[in-house]
């Protein structure tokens, strides 16, 4: 009798099991499905040191998720981040400013170590997870998953990380857990809440527009140029114009010079060409402008300009240009004296222009 009663209570046990294996792999199939699926992630940072607890959400939209690197686009109070077509850009509003990698592999690198690609709902579901027990969340039953991330040695004691994975009743993941320990004992234990889901079967059509009069920057610049400050030489260079044109920085007989640093990308760069570009602006004759697109080809920068009025010295693929200058983002103005002195330095679209009119008004008068 106790022999029946222990394998009935193993059968029962399997098919439990292998139930919740299907609840499993059927939230796989709800995402991997979908066309679009909007949520809202709250993660909690913990510090065991301080017992406080550092939290932020982040609203998401990821596009056709079975694919392994999708469209997507998120956003909170003060950065919106998109990735389209290969494309990874961060705007950040509060600095009037969006960023993105100018290189390839630092930008998948990025995107490998993001929240996204470590704990976003997908990415969590491609793991092999253990079925643990059902327990009650919410007023409802969620069934509970979990494995073991990593353990190894260090300095004579175990380290281990545990994930931790829980599937509501509509096969939606509303809820991730790390867990560190050092020989068993808890350390910190990292929390990821999802909610308001929009699961959508319609395929839809991704666009993002990019605020016109945000500068644009690169994550490797910001991190290895500073832009030159004023009181500061400039350094000198030679370079060939758009036209073919020999330019020499230090051989134009003006009292000024200005050089703008641009790019056909940059939506804050085009407010400044379209500005410069006006049929009545004129530059005072003791003032020459040099505009450098330093990482446009002339292909682009002659597209660019193809309805515009190029009024000024034009100056592309020069990056080295831009590496002496400290360039990062654009639009950056530095106006040059005729003693070769950074005299003022102008940083974003309202900058730009606010001082090339302060400097045409002080040269007309």
């Amino acid at each position: 009798m106790n022999k029946f009663i222990a394998l009935l209570l193993a059968l029962t046990n399997t098919v439990f099991v292998y139930a919740n294996d299907i609840k499993l792999e059927n939230t796989r199939q709800k995402y991997n499905k979908a066309a679009s699926i909007s949520y809202k992630a709250t993660a909690f940072y913990p510090n065991p040191d301080t017992d406080e607890i550092t939290s932020f959400s982040v609203f998401y939209t990821i596009y056709n998720p079975k694919n392994m690197a999708f469209d997507f686009h998120s956003q909170n109070d003060d950065s919106e981040k998109i990735y389209k077509n290969g494309i990874y850009t961060e705007v950040k509003k509060s600095e009037k400013a969006y960023y993105r990698y100018e290189n390839k592999q630092n930008q998948d690198e990025a995107l490998r170590s993001s929240h996204l690609a470590q704990y976003g709902p997908v990415a969590l579901l491609k793991h092999k997870w253990i079925y643990i027990d059902d327990i009650s969340a919410d007023a409802k039953l969620e069934s509970h998953y979990s494995f073991i991330e990593d353990e190894h040695e260090y300095n004579g004691k175990i380290v281990k990380t545990v994930f931790h994975l829980y599937i509501a009743p509509d096969n939606s993941v509303s809820k991730f857990e790390r867990k560190s320990y050092v020989d068993n004992k808890l350390g910190q234990t990292v929390t990821y809440k999802y909610s308001n889901y929009t699961f959508s079967n319609k395929k839809k059509s991704f666009s993002y527009f990019l605020p016109k009069d945000y500068s644009l920057k690169y994550f490797e610049r910001i991190e290895q140029l500073k832009p030159l400050k004023e009181n500061t030489g400039a350094p000198l260079f030679e370079a060939i114009d758009i036209n073919g044109n020999k330019v020499y920085l230090n051989t134009f007989p003006t009292e000024k010079k200005l050089l703008l640093f641009s790019s056909t990308n940059c939506g804050a760069s085009k407010v400044v060409t379209d500005y410069i570009s006006q049929p009545d602006y004129v530059m005072n004759n003791n003032i020459t402008l040099i505009n450098i697109f330093g990482s446009d080809s002339v292909e682009n920068v002659t597209k660019y300009f193809r309805n515009k009025q190029a009024n000024n010295i034009i100056i592309t693929n020069r990056k080295d240009i831009e590496t002496e200058y400290g360039i990062s983002g654009y639009p950056v103005l530095y106006i040059v004296n005729k003693e070769g002195i950074i005299a003022k330095v102008a940083d974003g679209s309202d900058q730009v222009i606010s001082l090339l009119k302060e400097l045409n008004k002080i040269t007309n008068k």
